[in-house]
């Protein structure tokens, strides 16, 4: 499937690029715009402006991407069902999980138990942008505030509704 998009894409590409540079050979267009990268022969690029002069950006391969499978819910299992209750909480923790590829993301998600720290939510995919930043949290009881930032992921829409019990880290010396 994803060889059939990948060819379709890679088609779309070179009738630009020979319509771009209609009196060009198609060595001179090949040299221009593609690379060998990894292994991978023709790989589309380009040249965007960074601050350090140009940068070299890729056209994602289509064919890389791995295939992730769908884990139906079980029967007639509903989530208001008070019976499945559990069910669906390990159900939603275990997609929860995956949605952390690296395992330094995982890492740092596992450390917060897969929870926000500012409404405590899991850090689900079910609607929710996530962000990750180093910050200081206190907490509101104690007053306990940590010595170092930490990187943490949380919810965007919690970081905009409660920025009270966050304090970024100073850069005084």
């Amino acid at each position: 499937m994803f060889s059939y998009v990948k060819e379709q894409v890679w088609k779309q590409i070179w009738r630009w690029c020979l319509r771009r540079h209609p009196r060009k050979r198609a060595t001179w267009i090949k040299k221009k715009y593609f690379m060998c990268f990894r292994g991978q022969d023709w790989v589309f690029f380009g040249m965007q402006p960074a601050e350090k002069g140009k940068k070299q950006v890729r056209l994602k391969q289509i064919h890389l991407t791995p295939i992730k499978r769908h884990i139906k819910v079980k029967g007639k299992a509903s989530p208001d069902n008070p019976e499945l209750k559990e069910y669906c909480k390990k159900r939603r923790v275990g997609l929860t999980k995956k949605r952390f590829d690296t395992k330094f993301h995982q890492r740092i998600a596992a450390q917060q138990n897969w929870r926000c720290p500012l409404c405590l939510g899991l850090l689900d995919c079910f609607g929710h942008e996530m962000q990750t930043e180093h910050l200081i949290l206190s907490d509101n009881n104690n007053d306990k505030i940590q010595d170092k930032p930490r990187l943490y992921f949380y919810h965007k829409s919690c970081r905009l509704n409660r920025k009270t019990r966050l304090s970024l880290p100073s850069t005084e010396a």
